[in-house]
């Protein structure tokens, strides 16, 4: 639930028109979701999850995401406003 209700509020700071990564953005915010849910599907039937792998999905989010995308989309909502 987190992790759809914080895309949604991040995607509404971007304007699809106007920030020339949205596109790709969004993929990845898509691609997170479903990698997210199929772990809580997993945990959820009651079959292991691999915490080793949940771990490397999280680490490469912050990595790959957090501090690049975000970061990145940061400067450009700053430069943006003025």
């Amino acid at each position: 639930d987190y992790t759809v209700e914080h895309f949604t509020s991040e995607e509404s700071f971007m304007d699809p028109d106007g920030y020339p990564e949205y596109d790709r953005h969004l993929m990845a915010h898509m691609e997170c979701t479903t990698q997210a849910l199929d772990f809580l599907e997993t945990f959820s039937e009651g079959k292991t999850v691999d915490v080793g792998e949940f771990l490397v999905f999280v680490a490469n989010w912050v990595r790959d995401h957090i501090l690049e995308m975000d970061k990145k989309f940061g400067a450009y909502y700053q430069s943006s406003r003025g």
